[in-house]
């Protein structure tokens, strides 16, 4: 499975088909997907004649390259025990598993994930569309803050930012224009670990805040043609400022009386009824 994929899940009938974070699917999610038959769970499966040839035939195919690293055997299907445990196989296996327990099923699993694989913006649509409102939104911040920071960079290396090191110290500039601080700084200021991702652990007012300034500065950057790190470090942390005394003042306001009262909304003429 592509790089994109790693660490996701594929949801089938309702239900979660876990993968290892190396590809491998889960069997016995699959397996429940039918009420969990005695006679074709996962460990009797592999032991059939069949099973062995496909396995043999896949391994031959795909070469070692292709298949699950940590196996001991370096096999396409292995076993692990404790939590998360059960049955995981290689995609090619997996799906020749589903097909097995149910026609049907392997037909379902087979369309998801080819287009969780392809990366079907409809699918992820359909998914959310049979969710709360809380993951709704979770999807929502975490596409459109993608879509935002791609442009962002995207827009700093065509004006001269290219290496690493100088993208992130404008992104500090918006972090330190927004926040106060560097990201570094940030996240020793919440107790997280370097390693963190710190726009996972932003509320929505804060994480929305990032992305507006980084929507201006890549304005900004475009229309005033800055170039190089130092102009666009200054872009981005202006950005950052702006939005962050915007947010201030807001919330300033709300303890000021009200500068005039509102407006009181009037009613609309009732509509008379056609003459007969």
């Amino acid at each position: 499975m592509d790089e994109a994929s790693k660490g996701d899940a594929l949801t089938v009938r309702g239900h979660t088909i876990a993968d290892d974070g190396n590809g491998f699917l889960s069997l016995n999610d699959m397996w429940r997907l039918v009420g969990e038959p005695a006679s074709k769970a996962p460990p009797q499966w592999r032991r059939l004649p069949t099973t062995l040839e496909l396995i043999a035939a896949a391994l031959q195919n795909m070469g070692k390259s292709h298949v699950k690293a940590k196996s001991e055997d370096g096999s396409v299907v292995y076993s692990k025990s404790g939590k998360g445990g059960g049955t995981y196989a290689h995609p090619v296996i997996a799906l020749s598993y589903a097909e097995y327990l149910e026609p049907s099923l392997g037909v379902e699993v087979r369309e998801v994930y080819l287009r969780f694989r392809g990366g079907d913006p409809l699918l992820a649509d359909e998914t959310l569309q049979k969710a709360g409102g809380d993951a709704n939104r979770w999807a929502a911040q975490r596409a459109m803050s993608r879509v935002l920071r791609k442009e962002f960079t995207a827009t700093l290396q065509d004006h001269g930012v290219s290496s690493s090191r100088a993208m992130g110290q404008c992104t500090d500039g918006i972090y330190r224009g927004f926040l106060g601080r560097t990201t570094k700084e940030e996240l020793k200021n919440r107790n997280l670990p370097a390693s963190a991702n710190l726009r996972d652990e932003m509320n929505f007012v804060d994480l929305t805040g990032v992305m507006l300034s980084e929507a201006l500065a890549t304005e900004d950057i475009r229309d005033a043609n800055r170039q190089g790190h130092s102009e666009c470090y200054q872009s981005s942390k202006r950005s950052g400022t702006a939005v962050r005394k915007l947010i201030d003042d807001q919330r300033a306001a709300r303890l000021a009386p009200p500068e005039e009262p509102a407006p009181k909304p009037t009613k609309r003429p009732a509509r008379k009824k056609p003459e007969a």
